[in-house]
C-alpha cells in the first residue's frame, strides 16, 4: 500500500509539471507563415490608409488654392490645419521670408501664448535657411542655443512646449520664400513619409504666397493705372477749360491781354483797379473826305493796310488797338 501511495504521488507530481504552461507561453509568439502574412497585410492596410489621407488632404488644399486665388490667408490656414491633423502634431507655423528675415503669416497653435521667434545664428530656422533643406530636431531642449539660455528658445520651450521640431523651407526657383515649421510637445520625431508630406504642403504654401504677391502687384499696378487715368482726365478737363476760357477772352480782349490773364491763372486783372497807362491817339488826315468820295471797297482796303502797318508796332510793345 505504501509503495502504491508513493507511485500515486509521483504521478500527481508528473501531472502537475510546468510543461503545458510553457506551451501556453509560446502560443502568443506564433511565427507561422499565416501570422506573418496577417501582420504584413495589417501594415500595408495602415500604410494605404495613411497614403489615402495624405492624398485627400493634398487634393483638398489644391482645390482651395484654385478656387480662392485671392484668399491666400484661408489657404495657409487650411494647410496648417491639415498638416497638424495628419502628422499628429500640436502646432505649426508658416513664415514668409523677406529682406533676410522671417515674418510669421499664419499659425495653428493650441495655446494663446505669443512667443516672438527669430532665425538667430544657431537656431533651427537659421540652419534650415542656410541649408535649404528640411531640418529636424528630436528634442529642442537639447539644442545648444537653448542650453546657452537664448531667451527666444527658452520662451519657445517653456511657453509653447516645443520638443520634437521640424522646419521645412518653402522654395521658388531654389530661392527661399518662406518656411513651414511644425512641432510636438513630446519627444517623437517625424517619419520620413511625414517629412515628405510636410514638404509637399510647404510647396503649396509657397504657391499661395507667390499668388498673393502677384495679386498684390497686380492690384498696385491697377491702382497706379487708375490714378494715372484720373490725373489724365483732370489734365484734359483743365486744358479744355483753359481753351474755352481763352476763346471767351479773345472775343473781347487783345490776344496778348488774354494770354496774360490765362497765364496768371486768374481773372483778377479784369477787376476794377488803378494802373498807369500810356495812350496814343492816331487819325488819318483827310480820311472823312476820302471816305465820302471813295467806294467802300477802297475805304476798307486803306484801313486794312493801315491796321496791318501800325498793328505790328502795337503788338510789339504789348499795346491794345481800339478803332473807336
Amino acid at each position: 500500500m505504501k509503495g502504491r501511495g508513493k507511485a500515486t504521488d509521483q504521478g500527481r507530481r508528473k501531472a502537475a509539471s510546468p510543461r503545458p504552461r510553457k506551451l501556453l507561453d509560446a502560443a502568443p509568439h506564433d511565427s507561422s507563415p499565416a501570422a506573418a502574412e496577417e501582420t504584413k497585410l495589417a501594415q500595408l492596410a495602415r500604410e494605404l490608409s495613411e497614403a489615402l489621407r495624405q492624398q485627400t488632404a493634398t487634393a483638398e488644399v489644391l482645390q482651395i488654392i484654385s478656387s480662392s486665388p485671392g484668399e491666400w490667408q484661408s489657404v495657409l490656414d487650411a494647410i496648417l490645419t491639415k498638416v497638424v491633423r495628419i502628422c499628429g502634431a500640436e502646432n505649426a507655423t508658416i513664415w514668409s521670408y523677406q529682406d533676410g528675415a522671417l515674418c510669421r503669416v499664419a499659425r495653428h497653435i493650441d495655446t494663446d501664448a505669443i512667443v516672438p521667434m527669430r532665425a538667430s545664428g544657431g537656431s533651427v530656422l537659421a540652419r534650415m535657411l542656410r541649408a535649404k533643406q528640411p531640418l529636424q530636431v528630436t528634442d529642442y531642449r537639447m539644442e545648444q542655443a537653448y542650453l546657452d539660455g537664448d531667451p527666444f528658445l527658452v520662451a519657445a520651450v517653456e511657453q509653447l512646449g516645443i520638443c520634437s521640431y521640424l522646419a521645412v523651407p518653402m522654395l521658388k526657383d531654389n530661392e527661399i520664400v518662406g518656411a513651414l515649421s511644425i512641432w510636438r510637445k513630446e519627444v517623437r520625431p517625424f517619419t520620413e513619409k511625414q517629412i515628405e508630406l510636410i514638404a509637399t504642403f510647404a510647396n503649396q504654401a509657397a504657391i499661395a504666397l507667390e499668388n498673393a504677391r502677384l495679386l498684390d502687384e497686380l492690384r498696385k499696378r491697377t491702382d497706379q493705372v487708375v490714378e494715372l487715368n484720373q490725373q489724365l482726365e483732370r489734365r484734359v478737363a483743365d486744358q479744355v477749360g483753359e481753351i474755352e476760357r481763352m476763346g471767351r477772352l479773345r472775343r473781347f480782349l487783345p490776344p496778348q491781354v488774354a494770354d496774360l490773364i490765362v497765364a496768371s491763372g486768374s481773372e483778377k486783372q479784369l477787376e476794377s483797379h488803378r494802373r498807369e497807362i500810356t495812350a496814343l491817339f492816331c487819325d488819318l488826315r483827310g480820311f472823312t473826305g476820302f471816305s465820302e468820295s471813295s467806294d467802300p471797297e477802297d475805304v476798307m482796303a486803306l484801313l486794312r493796310d493801315y491796321h496791318a502797318a501800325i498793328g505790328e508796332i502795337i503788338i510789339k510793345y504789348s499795346g491794345t488797338l481800339d478803332d473807336s
